[in-house]
């Protein structure tokens, strides 16, 4: 009983002026908070929870109200592991929509007392990326460096127009971005019957590069919840009728995401690949869509481009340097910070993960529980 008491967390934090402690958010109310405030991403959406759903993720929604609107909220996933007990993480959240500290602690105290209530043992808050002020809510809440349950790092792509769009990319990028056409490549929006096509792609991909693809069922899955509201689109790029490229996308908000895209390996000459996100972003503009993300690049580019440093080397050519081509803006996350009600176990954790190979370990556990697939 011990473990659940919260000897380091301090009292209640008062509401700001105004505002009144929601406990249960309904999934429409959140989603439509969601897809308004900074940072709101898709996997702090109902429809993701449940979609976690079916690997035993179960979704608790917090929120501050003002004059009946929410002004900020988490929405946090939790499941039961055998040994170690309830685990929890906050993927890009919690949001605010006003950038003020009071929101902010209060929303994270609000987050540790339903931690403590559902007897999570270890729970994981990846802020979005305007949440710097959140970063400092948790420090003040005890919370310590943590593995990252979302990307901490990406390239934002502004969906002004078709021509400053191009005119933004780097000019080789933008030379491969129009040749597809020229080369007889045709690009089209798939259904879900074309979800198996899309898997092979994804497995041509996936043995290129080394990691393990989910499966087929948990496309079908994402597709027929995210369908229910219009959230999700499939792209497909073909040559004479042989797909060649793909693309599953989320929409949240006034944000499209590359969810995945995928390259069967063929027919690089004709560059399908920028083929595919420029004809992407183009369909994103016309549905009246103002920011393209690309949904990830490894931190140590992200800082090097952000301290105009050169890229380490073995990022010189790769996938994060293919996305910067493009010429978005790279935008950084708060590191990622766990906290747990047991002093023993959060020392443990934070003792295992001082050293490169016990945060690798810490990854890739943190990773199996979350998406059911085991590490490459």
């Amino acid at each position: 009983m011990a473990e659940h008491m919260m000897p380091d967390i301090p009292n209640r934090v008062p509401a700001p002026s105004g505002a009144r402690f929601v406990p249960e958010v309904t999934a429409a109310d959140w989603d439509r908070f969601v897809e308004g405030a900074p940072g709101g991403r898709h996997v702090q959406l109902s429809t993701w929870a449940a979609l976690k759903a079916r690997d035993g993720w179960v979704a608790k929604r917090v929120g501050l109200a003002r004059n009946g609107e929410l002004v900020a909220g988490a929405q946090l996933l939790y499941r039961t592991l055998p040994v170690l007990g309830r685990i929890g993480y906050v993927p890009h959240g919690p949001l605010l929509s006003d950038l003020d500290r009071g929101p902010a602690d209060q929303t994270v105290w609000a987050i540790v007392q339903e931690a403590t209530d559902l007897g999570i043992r270890h729970l994981t808050v990846q802020p979005p990326p305007a949440g710097r002020l959140i970063e400092d809510s948790l420090r003040s809440f005890h919370f310590g460096p943590g593995e990252a349950v979302a990307p901490t790092a990406t390239v934002l792509v502004d969906l002004t127009s078709d021509e400053e769009v191009l005119a933004n990319m780097a000019p080789r990028t933008r030379y491969n971005a129009r040749l597809g056409e020229r080369r007889g490549l045709t690009f089209s929006e798939g259904q879900a019957g074309d979800l198996p096509l899309f898997h092979s792609l994804l497995r041509g991909t996936a043995a290129r590069q080394g990691f393990n693809p989910p499966s087929l069922d948990y496309f079908r899955r994402m597709w027929d919840l995210f369908a229910l509201r219009d959230e999700v689109r499939l792209f497909m790029v073909c040559r004479e009728e042989e797909p060649v490229s793909a693309m599953l996308a989320i929409r949240c908000g006034d944000t499209v995401t590359n969810k995945m895209a995928v390259w069967s390996g063929d027919h690089g000459r004709d560059r399908p690949n920028e083929f595919l996100h420029w004809q992407v972003m183009r369909w994103a503009i016309a549905h009246g869509h103002t920011v393209y993300d690309f949904e990830g690049i490894p931190r140590a580019v992200a800082d090097a481009v952000l301290a105009g440093s050169e890229l380490p080397e073995k990022y010189s050519s790769s996938v994060a340097s293919f996305k910067l081509g493009f010429g978005g803006r790279v935008v950084l996350a708060p590191e990622a910070m766990a906290w747990s009600p047991n002093r023993l176990l959060g020392s443990a954790y934070r003792l295992a993960t001082s050293n490169p190979r016990g945060r690798k370990l810490a990854r890739q556990v943190l990773n199996r529980l979350r998406t059911g697939r085991t590490p490459a």
